[in-house]
């Protein structure tokens, strides 16, 4: 028979590999938000480079909000990036 500390120890283990596997799904979480950061600042990059070329004052800077705003909103956050700077 189980006794009074074994369940208890039960209960603990079951616990920890639950919040185990929350840990490491958040961990895919945050990845995901650094690689899109990554990707949004360089595509602004890229764009921004286009536009200079073609002459037209329209970029957007790259700075700690510009790649957090991107990193939350994805390919549509550059989207209203740009259509802010053209429209300020």
């Amino acid at each position: 028979m189980l006794e009074a500390m074994d369940g208890a120890w039960i209960i603990l283990g079951v616990t920890g590999i639950i919040l185990l596997i929350i840990c490491i799904k958040k961990i895919g979480w945050i990845l995901r938000m650094i690689a899109r950061g990554c990707a949004g600042a360089a595509l602004i990059y890229t764009i921004n480079t286009g536009l200079a070329f073609a002459e037209m004052p329209y970029g957007v800077g790259i700075n700690q909000y510009t790649i957090g705003f991107v990193s939350f909103l994805g390919l549509p956050g550059i989207g209203v990036l740009y259509i802010l700077a053209f429209f300020l």
